[in-house]
Parts: C-alpha cells; structure tokens; sequence
C-alpha cells in the first residue's frame, strides 16, 4: 500500500520511506496523529537526527491552519505556504515569541528546540492554545523526556510543597501525549519509538509503547491510544492501524 500523509503532496515522502527512514505504518499512525492534533515530542541522544522529521511532520499540517515555526541556529526546511517561520536566538527569545504565537490566533507551533527556560511557556501555550504543536528535545526514552520535562519545570520561584511534586508531573505527563524516539545522522535516521503518555487513575505516569524498531522488525501494540478520544472528536475516518 503506498500512503500519501494528509490530503497534500507529501515533502519528499518518496525518498524518506525509500530510504527506510520510516515505514509506511508509521507514516500512516503520524498522518492520523497529525490530523487528530495530538502533542508530539520527537526526542534523540544529542547528535540524532531530530530535525529532518520535525520539518517532514510539519510540511504535513493541513494548510487550513495557522501554524508558526520558530528555529534556532539551524534552520527547518518547512515550505508550507504563508507560515511565519521566527529565528530564536535565546531562551528569552523563545519566551516572548511562543507567546506571540499565542496572540496571533495560531493552531500550533513547531519549535525547535525545546531546551530550558521555555520549558513552562511552551507547555502552558500547547496545553491552553496550541494543541498538536510538535517538538524536538533531546532525551534517551520517553521515561527519561518526562523526568527531564519535570526538572525543567520546578524553578526556585515555585512553592515547595508535596501538591506541587505531584501536580508537575501530572501536567507534564497530560501535554507529551506522543514521544518519537528517532536514532542516527541526518542520512541514515530511523524512527525506533513511538510512545504514549497518559495518567492512571492514581495520577501514576504510563508510559505505553506503541511501536518498537528492533533492526529490521517493527513491533505494534493495537490497542487504541488514549488520544483517540481526539481523532473522534475532529471526525477522522482514518483508523491508527493498517
């Protein structure tokens, strides 16, 4: 089956699944994913290539919505039509511009890369305003990307107190909805993880894989993500699985 991500000619989607970056089951839970607006962090060791499927998700937004691009040093090679694309060269930079995406009416942000000071501005701005906004952030697995999330988040000017060590985690766990773990250089990277995130009913973080790269098999989980709850409620006929 060849699959073409959202109702666009995808941005060099030949190649990417050619080259074995991504398989075509994946393409198709991203494409889903995408269009029920769901969080994604895509994370890696330092030094993998995070970026080049940051710009490839990001080519995929319906042109419909508003979508800002804010980059740092290196440059995201995004050709959506009438899309902002801001140069951050600070965390204050980072602030100030994720809340002007925030006041322009923006549908999401693609921002990398999601380092420190920012950490709280971006998670309030996707979890309130810019939902399926999507994030590159360096990290080994989805449990070591919360713990990190949540250190980044208690800053000195917080209360010290048990409610707030336990409502950190909860929020950060609520806002990284879907971890990518992508592995290798900007010619031969792989996604090698697809994670989700949810609460239990004791406020424990779950950490639930969906997909596993092991080389050259791909292991699925079927059972319908959490999130689905998105893809219902925006009417979208595509199922996760194929």
């Amino acid at each position: 089956m060849r699959l073409i991500l959202l109702t666009q000619p995808l941005h060099h989607i030949e190649s990417i699944l050619m080259k074995g970056h991504l398989s075509n089951r994946t393409a198709h839970f991203l494409e889903v994913a995408l269009r029920s607006q769901v969080n994604m962090i895509i994370i890696g060791e330092r030094g993998d290539a995070k970026l080049p499927l940051l710009a490839l998700l990001g080519n995929q937004i319906p042109l419909s919505e508003k979508v800002i691009v804010l980059q740092d040093e290196r440059a995201l090679e995004i050709d959506r039509m009438m899309t902002p694309i801001w140069s951050a060269t600070s965390r204050e930079d980072k602030q100030k511009l994720i809340k002007a995406a925030i006041s322009m009416n923006s549908n999401r942000i693609l921002l990398s890369e999601l380092r420190g000071g920012e950490v709280e501005d971006y998670i309030d701005g996707v979890m309130q305003h810019l939902q399926g906004s999507i994030t590159t952030f360096v990290a080994r697995d989805s449990e070591h990307t919360v713990d990190r999330l949540v250190n980044l988040m208690m800053n000195p000017t917080l209360p010290n107190s048990p409610a707030m060590e336990n409502l950190i985690p909860s929020i950060v766990a609520s806002f990284a909805e879907l971890i990518i773990r992508v592995a290798g250089n900007e010619s031969n990277w792989q996604v090698k993880e697809l994670t989700e995130v949810t609460l239990g009913s004791k406020l424990e973080i779950i950490h639930r894989p969906i997909m596993v790269n092991e080389g050259e098999k791909e292991n699925w989980n079927t059972e319908y993500p959490k999130f689905d709850i998105k893809r219902k409620k925006k009417r979208i006929k595509s199922k996760w699985f194929i």
